[in-house]
């Protein structure tokens, strides 16, 4: 069988280079276990070819197929799979193409999954994850919003793995940013982050395998010093979640060196703490718009709960509690979660058993602000973004959020193909001769089966991306953080149907083949899919 079988599209691949001469040695002991054609596509100038390496790896990894996954097999063999997949993370992780970065991080949900079990694998596993975290921790505040989600999520993910934990996972968290001037949302997002740590599994020694305060304080103070008022309150917010934990008498030390006005403002966010009234410790998302939109600083819930149960503050049994919230699983991230009701006319509707969506080709309706599979569009070639339709409103090029899919600290530095091909639609792949530029925005507003419209906000966007942009995008605020709690974990928004993992294969067999998604407002036939 080919050895992307299980992939969309076969047919129309390019097939991958051969390593080159550099590359050889370094990949010598991935052939033997991936197979030459896999290797040669994870090295491969092509981002298309290295994100179907990934996606293959992935699915492989998760259906025990590749030798050394499966529980019930020697230790030995596990080794040799986690030395090999260190390899390719080591590559990936970092990879300038966002879309090539957010398959990677699936491959590394997958692999913590197979680490996990038995316990033996534990100590293993987290030697290969070890070198990852710096890598991990640069993608965060990245201007692309998938990069930066993925890399939070990809975080929690390894932070809830078993024989794991928070503090092992937030190490390179608790160190500065690389780069000695970085832009505020790096400082916002590693915040956040610790932010959610904290509400999730505490501090030491209180818990464990919770966060070590002292360091966690330290750095928290040292940013409260930073210019931009975004990254002061993103301080004194997290310092709300270690107060609501472990109460004042734990903190206080941290606090004395500051101005009265400056406590001021913790006491005022401790006493909405003890009041039930705090803002949950949020993660802030670059709006689509590329500026920050309170819709898009907005905390994250999980996907069909209800509000998150406040955490006690141990002061004394006097019955404080924090609106602290919890994290969403990496899958959703992964998947993203986006909202799409149809291409016009007639919006779609948040009911009971999914989002309904009704076809139509009515007005454009506010724009396409998608965050599209990240870096389908290489930035290298600003003019190949496609346009807004005629009347559209909104940002143009930069709103489908290709421009800010730039390099990433530490990347490969090969110049890499990134580019989509020409005359192909960069969501569902497909090939048209008539594509121009104008009829592919007519494609992406009305046809394509991977898009869809918010009956919300009338915006064009991801169907995998439904609950993201209900959390941190969509302008209707309230009515959109009540209709993202009513989906599902790992389901498709428009028919409920269990997804998996949800990562971006799952997606596209789900919506792309076979007659694609039964609730589909956009029919494979109509958009020239799968005939």
């Amino acid at each position: 069988s080919h050895p992307l079988a299980g992939l969309p599209n076969l047919e129309e691949r390019t097939p991958p280079e051969p390593l080159s001469p550099a590359a050889q040695e370094e990949a010598s002991p991935l052939v033997g276990l991936l197979g030459e054609y896999l290797v040669c596509c994870v090295y491969s100038k092509s981002w298309n070819n290295r994100d179907a390496a990934l996606q293959k790896l992935a699915m492989s990894l998760r259906e025990g197929a590749l030798p050394g996954s499966a529980a019930h097999e020697p230790p030995a063999a596990f080794s040799r799979l986690a030395r090999a997949l260190g390899i390719v993370f080591k590559r990936t992780v970092s990879d300038k193409n966002v879309q090539v970065f957010t398959s990677a991080a699936g491959v590394l949900q997958a692999f913590c999954h197979c680490g996990s079990q038995p316990p033996a694998r534990q100590q293993e596993t987290k030697a290969v994850l070890e070198p990852l975290l710096p890598a991990l921790a640069e993608r965060l505040g990245e201007s692309n919003a998938r990069a930066d989600s993925t890399a939070r999520e990809a975080h929690l993910h390894i932070a809830r793995m078993p024989g794991v934990g928070a503090a092992f996972a937030a190490q390179s968290l608790l160190r500065p940013p690389s780069k000695r001037t970085v832009p505020p949302r790096v400082y916002t997002s590693r915040l956040h982050l610790l932010g959610a740590l904290v509400a999730e599994v505490g501090v030491q020694p209180e818990n464990p395998h919770g966060l070590p305060l002292d360091p966690l304080m330290k750095l928290a103070m040292d940013w409260f010093s930073n210019p931009q008022a975004e990254v002061r309150e993103s301080v004194v917010r997290l310092v709300a979640n270690c107060f609501a934990r472990v109460g004042l008498g734990r903190i206080e030390r941290y606090l004395a060196n500051l101005r009265q006005a400056q406590r001021e403002v913790f006491d005022a966010e401790f006493d909405r703490v003890v009041a039930g009234t705090a803002q949950p410790m949020q993660h802030q998302v670059s709006s689509p718009m590329g500026s920050a939109s309170s819709s898009g600083r907005r905390a994250m819930a999980g996907y069909g709960s209800a509000s998150p149960s406040p955490t006690p503050v141990p002061t004394g049994g006097s019955g404080m509690q924090a609106a602290v919230s919890g994290a969403s699983a990496l899958s959703a991230a992964s998947s993203g979660g986006g909202v799409f009701g149809g291409g016009g006319g007639n919006y779609g509707s948040y009911a009971d058993d999914g989002w309904n969506g009704s076809g139509g080709g009515g007005g454009y309706g506010g724009g396409v602000a998608t965050t599209p599979p990240p870096g389908r569009n290489a930035s290298a070639r600003p003019g190949s973004v496609p346009a807004s339709p005629p009347g559209a409103s909104g940002d143009g090029p930069r709103a489908l959020g290709f421009a800010d899919a730039g390099p990433a600290a530490g990347g490969a530095c090969e110049e890499y193909e990134d580019d989509v091909p020409e005359f192909t639609c960069q969501f569902c792949e497909r090939r048209d001769q008539s594509f121009t530029p104008e009829a592919l925005d007519i494609h992406y507003w009305r046809e394509c089966p991977m898009l869809t419209e918010c009956s919300l906000c009338k915006q064009v966007i991801e169907i995998s991306r439904l609950h993201a942009h209900l959390l941190e995008e969509c302008e209707a605020e309230e009515q959109a953080v009540a209709a993202a709690r009513r989906l599902v974990r790992g389901a498709c928004p428009l028919c409920r149907a269990d997804l998996g993992g949800c990562a971006e294969l799952d997606w596209r067999r789900h919506l792309l083949q076979g007659a694609g998604c039964p609730r589909n407002p956009r029919p494979l036939h109509r958009a020239g899919v799968g005939k």
